[in-house]
This record gives C-alpha cells, sequence and structure tokens, in this order.
C-alpha cells in the first residue's frame, strides 16, 4: 500500500494556514502563522504661513513653513527652488498686485503641497505721489 501526503497552505486576510495530512499516523492540527504586519510610510505634511498678507512694495515679509515626514520641499508660485523640510524666508515685496506662494514636500509616504498663501503688494501714499507726479509731467510734455 503506497502513503499518500497532501500539503495545503491556505491563505486568509490576517493567517497563513499550514499543515499536512496523510501518510499515516496521528493527526495534528494545522499550524498558524501570522504575517508580520506592513505599515506603509506616512505620508508628509506640510504647513506654510506668512507674517503679512499685505505688504508695502519695497517692505519685506516672511514666509514660515514646517513639514513631517518629509525629506525634501521645494518652493513654487512666486519663488521657487530646494527648500529644508522647516524654516522661514523674508521676501521683498515688489510692483503692485497679487503674487501667490506655496511649498510641496516629499517623502518615502509621497508628495504633499501646502496651502497657497496669497500676499498683496500696495504701494504707499508717498509712492503713488510720486506716479501721480511723474505722470503729470510726462502728460506736460
Amino acid at each position: 500500500m503506497k502513503i499518500l501526503k497532501v500539503c495545503f497552505t491556505a491563505f486568509a486576510t490576517s493567517a497563513v494556514l499550514t499543515g499536512c495530512g496523510g501518510g499515516g499516523g496521528g493527526s495534528s492540527a494545522p499550524e498558524v502563522v501570522t504575517p508580520p504586519v506592513v505599515t506603509p510610510p506616512a505620508a508628509p505634511t506640510v504647513d506654510l504661513s506668512t507674517d503679512q498678507t499685505a505688504v508695502t512694495s519695497g517692505d519685506t515679509f516672511t514666509l514660515t513653513w514646517s513639514s513631517t515626514d518629509a525629506t525634501a520641499c521645494e518652493a513654487s508660485g512666486s519663488w521657487t527652488g530646494s527648500l529644508g523640510t522647516s524654516g522661514s524666508s523674508a521676501q521683498q515685496a515688489y510692483g503692485l498686485g497679487e503674487r501667490s506662494y506655496s511649498i510641496t514636500c516629499s517623502g518615502d509616504g509621497g508628495d504633499s503641497p501646502s496651502s497657497q498663501i496669497v500676499v498683496r503688494f500696495d504701494i504707499s501714499p508717498a509712492q503713488q505721489a510720486s506716479a501721480v507726479a511723474v505722470s503729470a509731467v510726462f502728460s506736460v510734455l
């Protein structure tokens, strides 16, 4: 008589069951092997803020950022370039209008953009008076 030995492995969501049967002799319960839990890397987070949202042309304002689970950050919008994962940067207002600033930080868990910061650039009353005076001179010529 031939002895037949049958082995099986069953995969479940949280356990792997393995066992062999046949071959004579006693029987044993299937062995339960719990697979290791693999935690995916956390996605980076980034926070960007400014000390002013309206600035007179020629004055400076500061952008400050911080991140978690990031290995690198990149500026975009009205500023560009590689940045550390946290820090601050003084920016000079120029011209008129609105400028937008944002950061995207990356890490093992992917990329995450910051919220966009919008800063309005205005001219002071003295700058406005000078512009009007210069405009008047040119209109006379």
